[in-house]
């Protein structure tokens, strides 16, 4: 059986078909019973042997599916039998079986689609549990898929946590070997740059691919910058004298 109980029906199409316009109004009752059926078995049963009948068709199998008599089958199908051709050990319409391929394929895009939404909802759920005195983060004990428990370590070791939805829809985009990931945001870490606290949004990290980069160390005597969790809403990680990104709260501990 088909995997969807409908199908499209496109009315200019249908009635401006030449072949359709030379039907009877009993043809085209016909035709219609036809349509419905191969839909919902992708076919008409075919018969290679038949000659009788345009499109080999299986007469005996047609005149009980439908319920009519041979004499009525014989009679209608030389209009009908037009409009379906034989692929396989079935006759089809192309036009039918064009929607059925484009059905598919759209329900596997929703159906992929659906899968990431639901993959990005389930880790943006692990919300962590930010401790503003001791800066410290911790994350809910709740059970985590592989791709998951990867984000969740590389934001809670990414210095900048602002855009933690886009953070984690890019990483799933685009990263496919979290160790590499890891590898670079350790040379990140010890870099000029950040230390400096010029710190790019995690997304935007992600979508450059910036832990393939090599970033110039920072120098012997070059202090890191000090981050903690903005104490009003401790939404976003800010440095001393910087803005919350979330709430635009400055910090001014630490001066």
């Amino acid at each position: 059986m088909a995997e969807d109980p409908w199908f499209k029906w496109y009315p200019k199409d249908f009635e401006t078909d030449e072949r359709v316009r030379l039907m009877t109004d009993e043809e085209l009752g016909f035709y219609v019973r036809c349509l419905n059926h191969a839909w919902l078995n992708r076919g008409l049963p075919a018969d290679a042997n038949a000659e009788q009948l345009q499109c080999k068709c299986n007469a005996n199998a047609m005149q009980r599916i439908f319920g009519v008599s041979q004499e009525y089958l014989f009679g209608v199908w030389e209009k009908v039998g037009e409009c379906f051709v034989l692929e396989g050990n079935r006759l089809v319409n192309k036009k039918q079986e064009s929607l059925r391929l484009l059905k598919n394929k759209i329900s596997r895009v929703r159906s992929q689609a659906a899968k990431r939404r639901s993959i990005c909802s389930a880790i943006a759920q692990q919300t962590p549990i930010q401790t503003c005195g001791s800066g410290s983060i911790s994350y809910s004990s709740s059970s985590r898929s592989e791709d998951g428990s990867s984000f969740k370590e590389f934001w809670k070791r990414y210095p900048n946590k602002v855009g933690e939805q886009m953070a984690v829809q890019m990483w799933l985009s685009v990263v496919d070997d979290a160790d590499a990931v890891f590898t670079g945001l350790a040379r990140w870490e010890k870099s000029s740059q950040w230390r400096r606290g010029i710190i790019e949004r995690p997304e935007t990290w992600l979508s450059k691919r910036m832990w393939m980069d090599e970033p110039i160390p920072a120098e012997p005597d070059q202090r890191s910058v000090d981050y903690a969790p903005c104490a009003k809403c401790g939404g976003a990680m800010v440095a001393v004298c910087g803005k919350c990104p979330e709430c635009g709260t400055e910090r001014t501990e630490g001066k």
